[in-house]
């Protein structure tokens, strides 16, 4: 019985840890072959469980592959030779204030939306080199030429 206990509350600590900063938008999930986030100027490899700040870019290589969780439950998915720029993200649903504005650059993603569109679909945009994509449905597909 001390042993579930034990367990039971790393888990929770763990899950509540996650997006402990409210600084934090975001976790990777998953990563494939060459990925890196771009802080700062400084290119930082990715791992499982890297956190994510807005001004963060998502850059993946040729056969890289990057799956993140937001902290309103969105669901991101970046391919190949890809970069994704993380402008602004705002979640305090008690105020009614949440916006989620990304810029793809060059590649593709997969966004699933979450909390934030649900509660306001025009706080959610997509921006590329010729259009702005705003959300009408529960998921958006994206592909950037160079």
């Amino acid at each position: 019985m001390k042993v579930f206990a034990m367990i039971f509350m790393f888990i929770l600590m763990y899950s509540t840890s996650l997006f402990a900063s409210a600084d934090v938008i975001g976790v990777i999930k998953s990563v494939k072959n060459t990925a890196n986030i771009e802080r700062n100027h400084k290119l930082i490899s990715v791992k499982t469980g890297d956190k994510l700040f807005v001004h963060d870019a998502i850059v993946t290589g040729q056969n890289g592959a990057i799956g993140v969780i937001l902290r309103d439950n969105s669901l991101i998915s970046i391919g190949s030779n890809s970069r994704l720029i993380i402008n602004e993200f705002l979640l305090k649903p008690e105020k009614k204030e949440q916006s989620f504005v990304a810029s793809i650059v060059k590649g593709s993603m997969v966004y699933l939306t979450g909390l934030i569109a649900k509660q306001d679909r025009n706080a959610v945009k997509i921006n590329t080199p010729t259009a702005t994509i705003g959300v009408r449905g529960t998921h958006i597909a994206v592909r950037v030429e160079e």
